[in-house]
């Protein structure tokens, strides 16, 4: 994300869903997982992931005076941990200041079929992201619930899925239009589809769209 960017001033309702759509909710902590479970031991993976979208198009919301990145791009620390009975948790976090904006969230994920008694893992999960973005102008919170499968072919798992999400945003009251909300929530409908390669090294790609926005996302980290 560029340096500079802002949010524009004189905002309503329908630019604050807008928003939520382009930042809110493409910032949502992404699995980039196979749906099949790590054992509890030691069952560790690490590492980073980025996830680029296109242009965001604040300028032709509110009074059109926003800054805004040609691409938004957000890399985070990526850790994945195996718990117990096919359970499993993924955490995604930037813990460091990128022009203001921050993204930390979680997932956890059930995997109740196993391929070992089928053809597919299918695993369900929920998940929750809490965003900042622009130096405290947008902040937002995704609520996102589930259900994906994979295949193991030995080194490469591709799978597919799809989530509902609720997504709400707020905007700092100084940006909104007078009389205008300064809030707004929005539900969101999530399909995906992607792969995991396992090598000495992970590397992960997965395909987003979010209400038809897309999203790609890779993850490169070692297995334990």
């Amino acid at each position: 994300m560029a340096s500079g960017a802002s949010l524009p001033t004189g905002l309503v309702g329908g630019d604050i869903e807008t928003i939520i759509d382009r930042i809110g909710v493409v910032s949502s902590t992404r699995l980039l997982r196979a749906a099949e479970a790590y054992p509890s031991w030691p069952g560790i993976r690490l590492g980073v992931d980025v996830s680029v979208a296109p242009q965001v198009g604040f300028n032709a919301l509110g009074d059109k005076n926003g800054a805004e990145p040609q691409i938004f791009a957000l890399p985070r620390l990526h850790l994945t941990k195996g718990l117990w009975e096919g359970v499993e948790i993924i955490f995604s976090t930037m813990p460091f200041s990128n022009p203001g904006y921050s993204a930390t969230g979680g997932i956890l994920k059930w995997n109740f079929y196993n391929e070992k008694a089928g053809w597919l893992s299918v695993s369900t999960f929920a998940g929750y992201t809490y965003v900042n973005a622009f130096r405290d102008d947008f902040s937002g919170n995704n609520f996102e619930f589930g259900l994906y499968a994979s295949k193991d072919y030995v080194r490469i798992k591709p799978y597919l899925g799809a989530t509902v999400m609720l997504a709400q945003g707020y905007i700092r009251p100084a940006l909104a239009k007078a009389g205008a909300a300064t809030s707004s929530m929005k539900g969101v409908v999530h399909a995906f589809i992607g792969f995991e390669l396992e090598y000495p090294v992970t590397i992960a790609a997965e395909f987003s769209l979010y209400n038809l926005s897309p999203t790609l996302s890779l993850f490169i980290g070692k297995r334990f």
